[in-house]
């Protein structure tokens, strides 16, 4: 279950990961490791994306983007991260995450 190699793909020298196995649909050891982790936290992560409006003034169209992807964690807190990459953050809620940094919290399904 834990400890295979392989399990969490190899880095090369800058980091990046040299296969996708992330991608790939979980097998039978995922699902159980799914559960070890659920009864550990008490509870999954779930990911949300911080949405703003970046269109300026009344007279432009709206400009919807995804400014940041995060992480609410089963203690209620959360982490977010730029979609540049340039910017981090630890946050009390997601809520309070999207009040500060501006824009609206967006839950995803099945992430």
């Amino acid at each position: 279950m834990f400890g295979r190699r392989g399990d969490l793909g190899q880095s090369s020298p800058g980091g990046a990961r040299s296969d996708d196995s992330f991608a790939q649909r979980p097998d039978a050891d995922d699902e159980i490791g799914l559960e070890v982790v659920q009864g550990l936290l008490g509870g999954l992560p779930r990911v949300f994306a911080r949405i703003r409006d970046q269109g300026h003034g009344e007279d432009e169209r709206s400009d919807l983007r995804v400014v940041a992807l995060g992480l609410a964690l089963p203690d209620g807190g959360a982490a977010t991260v730029e979609v540049g990459g340039n910017g981090f953050g630890r946050w009390g809620s997601a809520e309070r995450a999207a009040w500060v940094l501006g824009g609206e919290c967006v839950w995803l399904r099945g992430a």
